[in-house]
């Protein structure tokens, strides 16, 4: 991931990487939907000085923990839903000195299907987000669109009977 310069006269973006391990539950409750994720990163960010990379990386844990309600608004069943969610976000490590909370994300937006492998939201997010310094905040108002592919790489049977006609299989 690039992150932006964090000085208004600074052109540089600093790279982070990130490895992360998910838990994701989710169940229907009525008619709603209910998600919960809890998400563990390492995170390795590289610490800029003067607009140029200082060749020293900031390194630390991130755990995420996010509640996601979907309720539908219309009674046509393919029509966009309302998804309502908000995630927490800690830092943990070494290098972790003044900001253990990192930030908080709450969205309001709509949910819907575009087709069978596509859906998407579209919406409201806020962020109110504690910087290293442990001093400084930052509030931003978002709009937010995300896209979700769903694939399945599975063989399906069909697939498996072409494999075998193409080899010669029986």
């Amino acid at each position: 991931m690039w992150n932006a310069p964090e000085f208004e006269d600074w052109k540089t973006y600093s790279n982070e990487n990130r490895i992360y391990q998910q838990f994701q539950y989710s169940n229907k409750l009525d008619k709603a939907s209910l998600l919960i994720r809890l998400r563990n990163e390492q995170r390795k960010i590289q610490i800029m000085q003067a607009d140029t990379f200082s060749g020293n990386f900031r390194k630390t844990d991130r755990v995420r923990i996010l509640i996601s309600v979907s309720i539908p608004v219309f009674r046509k069943k393919t029509a966009p839903e309302l998804l309502i969610a908000d995630e927490v976000l800690m830092n943990f490590g070494k290098d972790v000195v003044y900001n253990t909370f990192d930030q908080n994300r709450s969205t309001v937006a709509l949910k819907g299907k575009i087709n069978g492998r596509w859906s998407y939201d579209l919406g409201y997010m806020l962020i109110f987000q504690q910087k290293p310094s442990g001093t400084d905040y930052m509030l931003n108002h978002t709009l937010r669109l995300f896209f979700y592919g769903f694939y399945d790489f599975r063989k399906t049977k069909s697939d498996q009977e072409n494999i075998q006609q193409i080899s010669g299989e029986e």
